[in-house]
């Protein structure tokens, strides 16, 4: 192989490297979750209500046959997630951090009672990640301008 061919072989690797990781890099993330009722079953049709605390952006979906949501793509933030399902009562987590690249779990555990009670939870929920290996860190513009080089 010529020096021109070594050269070009090892730009085409250098790329491919590079495009990895820039796929990986993301400034959104996940939240997703299980609703269950007080016995550990799946609510299916539950409807889940996700709202960005600074932009007050709202975005709804239905849990599976498993009582399964997930709601991928969001902007890093705080958020609000309201889970309600007729003959329930509607429960809220509140003050949900979400990272770049994260992966926020929200188990939800409905009580039988009337449609208008509401269990609000104002915990905070812990940011361990256990869906994948992925590690983040969200980095500000004033963090930016404070590096001396």
């Amino acid at each position: 192989m010529s020096l021109n061919g070594r050269s070009l072989s090892a730009a085409i690797i250098v790329l491919i490297c590079a495009a990895g990781t820039l796929v990986a890099q993301s400034e959104r993330g996940t939240i997703a979750g299980t609703v269950t009722d007080a016995s550990g079953s799946a609510i299916p049709a539950a409807k889940v209500i996700i709202t960005n605390i600074a932009t007050n952006e709202v975005v709804t979906t239905i849990s599976t046959e498993a009582g399964d949501f997930t709601v991928p793509n969001l902007p890093i933030g705080t958020y609000n997630v309201r889970v309600e399902h007729p003959g329930f009562s509607s429960e809220v987590r509140s003050g949900i951090t979400l990272n770049a690249s994260g992966t926020v779990r929200v188990e939800a555990q409905l009580k039988i009672g009337e449609t208008k009670t509401t269990v609000e939870v104002m915990a905070t929920v812990a940011q361990l990640q256990t869906s994948d290996a992925k590690t983040s860190a969200t980095v500000t513009n004033k963090m930016v301008d404070e590096l001396h080089w």
